[in-house]
């Protein structure tokens, strides 16, 4: 009936394409003529997951290994290197130009995408970059009135990401930065944040943004056999005073949401040291607060540590 109605009535039958289409039942001759004649145009799509605390260069290897660009186009992409401009993002505006290792660390917002295949580098960095505005803008106002920058909350974000990644413990964690970070206590007064996921500590068991994290092995650390000095100079979390001078992870938005509001109880009674148990004890992925040091050793023991 269709095919008549094309020949006889429509007079469009020498228009029609091949190919697959879409119809709804409600649609009428006339409708589905017009779909038939207009050519159609598939693209090939691929779906990925990038998971939550991710590294850039995690990030940029993953798409790599789903054959849509290679991990240095990607990085210089998103790093703005390659001549790129991500202005329009006024998060991006907002990245202090410092020692950073990477421009883009911590601002590629972990999540599911889908992705055309042969598409261009710019637009699969957009994809981050979008979502990411799109995540924070609802949080802009209460960073304003913090004392914090919107980087600092990135930062910090990426370590409550690392050390704890879990929403029932993401706001106790931030808590413990916090104090460390905005302590009056003289035990406190150089402020650092003692963090094994981004320090001179150079052990393969030690999960260490410098120096076994796809970053450092991109960066060649773990082939020369030491990190630098002048990284250790602005990201070693025991020497330096406050936040490193870059995020070390990609962080979710509960952990970013963490870094904004912490847990007030754990603030006010002065919680300022933290150990998860022992994977291979039965206390394996608990958290044990303290608020002093002959506190937190006894907890290191209880978890298995010790």
């Amino acid at each position: 009936m269709l095919g008549l109605y094309t020949q006889y009535v429509s007079g469009k039958s020498s228009q029609i394409q091949y190919g697959d289409f879409e119809f709804t039942t409600d649609m009428s001759y006339d409708d589905l003529i017009s779909i038939l004649c207009v050519q159609q145009v598939f693209t090939k799509t691929i779906q990925v997951t990038f998971p939550e605390g991710s590294t850039a260069v995690a990030i940029a290897q993953l798409m790599e290994q789903n054959g849509l660009c290679t991990v240095d186009e990607f990085l210089a992409c998103a790093n703005g290197e390659d001549g790129s401009d991500w202005s329009q993002y006024e998060f991006w505006n907002l990245i202090p130009d410092n020692k950073r290792l990477m421009k883009c660390e911590g601002y590629l917002f972990p999540d599911t995408y889908e992705f055309y295949v042969g598409d261009d580098v710019y637009n699969y960095v957009d994809k981050f970059y979008k979502e990411f505005d799109s995540k924070v803008d609802g949080l802009m106002m209460d960073i304003d009135d913090s004392s914090y920058s919107l980087d600092d909350i990135v930062i910090l974000a990426s370590f409550i990401q690392e050390e704890a990644g879990k929403k029932e413990e993401d706001a106790k964690v931030s808590a413990v930065f916090h104090n460390r970070l905005e302590s009056t206590d003289p035990l406190w007064a150089s402020h650092i944040l003692q963090s094994n996921t981004c320090s001179y500590i150079m052990q393969d068991n030690e999960n260490n943004y410098l120096w076994n994290s796809p970053t450092a092995e991109y960066l060649g650390y773990r082939e020369k056999g030491e990190i630098p000095a002048e990284v250790l100079e602005v990201y070693d979390t025991y020497k330096v005073s406050g936040l490193p001078a870059g995020p070390v992870s990609n962080p979710g938005y509960d952990a970013i949401y963490a870094a904004l509001y912490p847990d007030q109880t754990y603030i006010n009674e002065g919680y300022y040291f933290f150990v998860t148990g022992h994977p291979d004890t039965d206390v394996a992925g608990q958290y044990f607060y303290a608020k002093t040091a002959e506190e937190h050793q006894k907890n290191v023991e209880m978890a298995g540590w010790a």
